[in-house]
């Protein structure tokens, strides 16, 4: 009878470490898998990052060829009214200068 007490006892503790072995083998596994996640966002957080300064630098260069391009054509633009409006200079100055004749004769 004591003999199977003592073996019993040896069993409990013998259970006790092998579960307390799996509890810390279950503990490192957790800080494992922990450590691998915070890799994980470490190295997502500095895709995105990259990502975001990529995407910045090519729409400040669309934007700003956009900006060229609209000041190109508002430059057109205005030198073509330039040209213009000297083309039609002389005929205005005729028709004034005619109009002035024509009340100065009256």
């Amino acid at each position: 009878m004591k003999d199977i007490l003592r073996r019993l006892l040896e069993a409990e503790e013998a259970g006790r470490q092998e579960a307390a072995g799996l509890e810390a083998a279950g503990e490192e596994l957790l800080r494992q898998a922990a450590a691998e996640r915070d890799a994980l966002v470490a190295q997502i957080q500095l895709e995105t990052a990259r990502q975001v300064d990529e995407l910045t630098r090519e729409t400040t260069v669309r934007v700003e060829d956009e900006r060229e391009a609209i000041i190109r054509s508002a430059a057109e633009a205005v030198q073509r009214l330039r040209t213009e409006a000297a083309s039609r200079r002389p005929a205005a100055i005729d028709r004034v200068v005619a109009i002035l004749l024509g009340e100065a004769a009256a």
